[in-house]
């Protein structure tokens, strides 16, 4: 069944590329989705395995106050609660889903609930629409967000007598929790419907704004292909498009994964993306000139998903001044996931 709740909820409307993760309690171990796979691709025999008990025991951890050696210390535990001869490696979040009861959990980062995660006044909306959920501030992924849902969880079970069957994470996506498939996909569907209620009744304008491919779009991207060969960037897919007002840098960690954390913006030339490697320490996934939008890649796939979450932030953007408009990252947010480990291994399994 898990493997049908993650085929059902790993389309577009729910996930972009590597994005989201599922899991199931049986017998008291955890059946989670691998790193850096896709929801859509998963078989029964993908999920990576793990003893409840042993990753119960990352509650009790003393984390190492050093980011980079906290995550190793994360990384080796979950590894041991990890039963043997189990292919992948256990989606980083898997210490969030054994802190839920509910037998199965999906977690997904849909464009229209982002128009809520990501926008001024999400958490007040959110009280709104979704009574009965609980709403979590932005904290970095990994263990620290494990921990702190874990110690929400508890604290709601406390006060109500249950657990929240939503649990919405500021710039980042939703949970859903659930001990019936039948729930699950009910949930899900009134997520949907009582979000875009909330958009159409909206005042604003929440159109994506977007013009067709100038006529200057073609000489644009042979600038750029010649300029990154300059930089020694000889292996590139281009996938050419319309202008869209984008936003001015990233929403969320699949944003900052897919199409890093800021467009280029201008004419691309080896002197303009020599400039923005040296402020951001890495070449431009997406390029906005006058006459449209261009995503590059090192493989079709990279392209392609750079694309797709550059659409998706373009729409976040505008659902999101239903609510107040726009919220992005932080520097200190975007630079943790620009070098966090994790990401970088979800990112190459996509690519």
């Amino acid at each position: 069944m898990i493997t049908k709740l993650s085929h059902l909820f790993g389309g577009e409307e729910w996930v972009k590329g590597g994005g989201g993760n599922t899991s199931c309690k049986v017998d008291g171990r955890l059946y989670v989705k691998p790193s850096g796979t896709t929801l859509k691709g998963l078989s029964p025999w993908s999920f990576v395995v793990m003893d409840r008990q042993e990753l119960s025991k990352l509650d009790s951890l003393v984390p190492d106050p050093d980011s980079s050696r906290r995550e190793a210390q994360v990384k080796a535990a979950m590894e041991k609660a990890t039963l043997p001869d189990v292919p992948g490696r256990a989606s980083v979040e898997a210490p969030l889903h054994n802190s839920f009861q509910a037998t199965y959990v999906v977690h997904t980062h849909p464009t229209f609930v982002n128009g809520m995660t990501c926008s001024l006044q999400g958490a007040e909306v959110c009280s709104k629409l979704f009574p009965d959920s609980l709403w979590v501030e932005y904290i970095d992924p990994g263990f620290t967000l494990c921990r702190v849902v874990g110690e929400r969880l508890k604290d709601y079970r406390e006060k109500h007598g249950r657990e929240p069957e939503l649990l919405f994470l500021e710039n980042h996506g939703v949970f859903v929790a659930t001990s019936s498939p039948e729930r699950m996909e009910e949930l899900h569907n009134q997520m949907r419907e009582t979000l875009t209620k909330a958009y159409e009744t909206s005042v604003i304008d929440l159109t994506i704004k977007e013009t067709a491919p100038g006529n200057g779009l073609s000489a644009d991207a042979g600038n750029l292909i010649s300029a990154l060969e300059e930089l020694g960037q000889t292996s590139n897919w281009i996938i050419l498009h319309g202008k869209m007002d984008g936003p001015e840098g990233p929403f969320s960690p699949d944003h900052i994964v897919y199409m890093k954390s800021f467009p280029f913006r201008g004419t691309p030339s080896k002197e303009g993306l020599e400039a923005y490697q040296n402020q951001y320490g890495c070449l431009p996934r997406i390029i906005i000139t006058d006459h449209g939008t261009i995503a590059c890649g090192k493989t079709q796939r990279e392209a392609n998903l750079a694309m797709d979450l550059f659409r998706d932030a373009c729409e976040i953007l505008a659902l999101s001044k239903a609510f107040g408009g726009p919220q992005l990252l932080g520097d200190e947010f975007r630079a943790f996931i620009e070098n966090w480990e994790v990401e970088s291994y979800r990112a190459k399994q996509m690519s």
